[in-house]
């Protein structure tokens, strides 16, 4: 303005004054978009700002080899007092490991908000980000995420996941390649459960692709009958009895053979095919049951395993009643297996509902992945659960582990003053059955007893196995409820 009225005198001035006053209004618009662009909860960038700051940083030189790095972070509250924790404590969670995990960056650094509470951190470029340097930094940021908050006259914390792609590891593309490749390995990384660190790769990228082809397909593949169950067997730990087996999804699929859960499950989820699978399975099972009697066996009992998702839907009794009269089968031969991360906080009304109901038709109520989730004992007493299915991390390596033996008592003799009957899941060897078995387990199922096997496969190998039993001078289980140990009640009775 000043030079314009020393060139032009008082008209130079005033154009000049117009034009900065519009150029003041443009800075002030584009910052209140910007503003507006932020977070409510963290007042961080969305993941358009993670994408514009990515294209810009590919455009630009790097000098020296300089490269960055995009850590994608899931976090998770996992401590047992979060369940009990309100919204606003769950906000302050969050916040507090945002805090955290700024308090770790270095200038340059940027981090942003992206769906749910994922964030991306971009790493300022440097000579020596390589993966190694990623990896440590992921580690420090996790750490300090990690780290508890006060709550409630404790503390609480979240755990996490992280996904990296180093800049020299980056697919082609722009930007948006470039953070979904790190979200990719976010996935991966939660596979592996809380903690888990995964670097991107090629081969993650062809998985991916894959899992994304199977998905469109799993819908036509329920429809078809295409996944069905198989069947694992659970024995008696005392006498090797057969108490029952467990049914596990298969899909066996015309190209790529049979396929485990683990590539089809979280399609299913996306899709809301939850009710169908579930329906798919008991299906198959009631047909399995009946058709073993009609060869001369009588199965003890099947458990199939019921999703949230299952248990929210209205109509899940009236289906499992309408396959049990349908194959003329009673309750009892069904068992209806129930995540502990289902029942560990406060559960929805009809979730609860729909349990009692399936309890009192004479399904066996089941806890699975006991010790996961934290769920307390007024939670078992209301949902009437009969069995406790001990999750593996406690069984493996119980044989050398002397802390693994500890928490496994700890567990078993709880449910034993209780009268919760318990079941052992992921017995891989002779060691860890010895050691389950001793401790006062009442049930077993794993690779070191049998994996899971077909309909047909399954009925020979419990034939095969009842014969040995006899040989030995034991009398197979003609019982069709699960016997319970004298003297005990069930949880929720009078002994």
């Amino acid at each position: 303005m000043l030079g314009g009225y020393w060139l032009g005198g008082e008209t130079a001035l005033a154009a000049a004054a117009a034009v900065l006053s519009a150029a003041a209004g443009i800075t002030a618009l584009s910052r209140r978009d910007a503003t507006e662009a932020l977070d409510a909860q963290t007042g961080l960038p969305l993941r358009d700002t993670a994408v514009a700051h990515l294209d810009e940083l590919l455009a630009a030189p790097s000098p020296g080899r300089r490269t960055g790095a995009v850590i994608v972070l899931r976090l998770e509250a996992m401590d047992v007092r979060a369940s009990r924790l309100g919204p606003r404590e769950r906000d302050g969670m969050l916040l507090h490991a945002v805090d955290q995990i700024i308090d770790t960056l270095r200038d340059g650094d940027r981090i942003v908000r992206l769906e749910g509470r994922a964030f991306a951190i971009i790493l300022a470029r440097g000579r020596n980000m390589g993966v190694e340097t990623a990896v440590a930094v992921a580690k420090r940021v996790a750490a300090a995420a990690t780290r508890p908050m006060p709550v409630q006259g404790g503390a609480a914390r979240v755990d996490v996941t992280i996904g990296i792609c180093p800049e020299a590891r980056r697919p082609s593309g722009l930007g948006e390649a470039y953070l979904r490749a790190a979200e990719i390995a976010a996935d991966f990384a939660e596979a592996h459960g809380p903690s888990a660190i995964r670097v991107w790769s090629d081969e993650m990228a062809r998985q991916a692709r894959e899992e994304s082809d199977l998905g469109g397909d799993v819908a036509a593949a329920l429809e078809a009958g295409d996944i069905r169950p198989w069947f694992q067997p659970q024995i008696e730990a005392e006498s090797g009895r057969i108490v029952g087996f467990e049914a596990l999804a298969r899909w066996h699929h015309p190209e790529r053979g049979v396929l485990l859960p683990a590539a089809f499950l979280e399609s299913v989820s996306r899709q809301g095919l939850g009710v169908r699978l579930f329906q798919a399975i008991l299906s198959g099972t009631c047909r399995t049951l009946s058709e073993w009697q009609k060869a001369g066996y009588r199965a003890p009992a099947i458990s199939i395993n019921v999703s949230a998702d299952v248990l929210l839907d209205p109509t899940v009794v009236e289906t499992v009643r309408w396959e049990l009269d349908r194959h003329d089968l009673s309750p009892e031969r069904i068992g209806i297996e129930v995540l502990e991360t289902v029942v560990a906080g406060e559960a929805d009304d009809i979730i609860v509902r729909n349990v009692e109901t399936l309890a009192r038709l004479g399904c066996v109520i089941e806890l699975d992945d006991f010790g996961t989730g934290h769920a307390s004992f007024g939670a078992m007493r209301r949902f009437g659960v009969q069995r406790i299915k001990i999750d593996q991390s406690y069984v493996r390596d119980c044989d050398i582990c002397g802390e693994q033996r500890r928490m496994l008592a700890a567990i078993l003799g709880m449910a034993r003053t209780l009268a919760v009957e318990t079941l052992a899941e992921g017995v891989e060897s002779l060691g860890e059955q010895g050691v389950v078995a001793s401790l006062g387990c009442d049930c077993l199922q794993g690779f070191a007893i049998a994996r899971a096997m077909e309909p047909g496969p399954a009925l020979l190998w419990a034939q095969e196995h009842d014969h040995k039993l006899r040989l030995s001078g034991i009398e197979p289980a003609v019982e069709t409820r699960r016997t319970r140990r004298p003297g005990l009640a069930p949880l929720g009775e009078t002994a």
